[in-house]
């Protein structure tokens, strides 16, 4: 995942509890609509990953 559009569809179609999703995906699409930080919606992304256990891979 490269992008926050991709973040977003996870988010929305893949992400496997409630746990972190509201806020990650809020962050994410606050981004997509313009009204948000990329660093933003990457650290709720990257908190949800973690509580949820979703191993993610820092480049």
């Amino acid at each position: 995942m490269t992008t926050t559009a991709e973040a977003a569809g996870i988010f929305v179609t893949q992400w496997p509890l409630r746990t972190g999703r509201p806020t990650g995906r809020h962050a994410c699409l606050s981004v997509l609509e313009g009204n948000g930080e990329p660093d933003t919606a990457r650290e709720a992304f990257l908190k949800a990953a973690q509580e949820a256990g979703v191993f993610v891979r820092e480049a």
